[in-house]
């Protein structure tokens, strides 16, 4: 995961937001579990500490009360999504085409359709995930 955190911090092409404590990062899980939302996976939450959301060529990985305008709350999509299954699952990023979620119950990262969310792609692990979403 630190050799993509590097590429993504240090490519010009894509737009990265700050870093967020871990103090607010588990905060902000803690309202997630508290308005019946899935919490955030421990992998995640590592990462957001160093890239508080990611915008590349139409694909974003959402953040945690993001500071810029840029990028996409997590807690504010899936709010917005009003899946049946937002206790178990949270949307986490997007391309044009798909969401990258992450499955509490199973513990696995997916890319699924918009439309009919059809499972394209299943992940352990969130570093795969992240680069399948953003494409790089």
């Amino acid at each position: 995961m630190n050799e993509l955190l590097e590429v993504i911090l240090n490519d010009s092409e894509i737009e990265c937001g700050g870093s967020l404590e871990m103090r607010r990062l588990m905060l902000y899980n803690h309202n997630l579990k508290e308005i019946g939302l899935a919490e955030l996976p421990e992998d995640l939450m590592r990462f957001l500490h160093q890239a508080n959301g990611i915008w590349f060529d139409g694909a974003s990985i959402f953040g945690a009360e993001p500071a810029s305008g840029l990028f996409t709350d997590i807690m504010s999509a899936n709010l917005d999504l009003n899946r049946d299954d937002r206790n178990e699952v949270l949307v986490l990023g997007e391309d044009e085409n798909d969401f990258l979620i992450y499955d509490a119950a199973s513990g696995l990262y997916q890319i699924i359709d918009k439309v009919d969310g059809m499972v394209w792609a299943k992940y352990t692990s969130l570093k795969e995930a992240v680069e399948h979403i953003l494409k790089i």
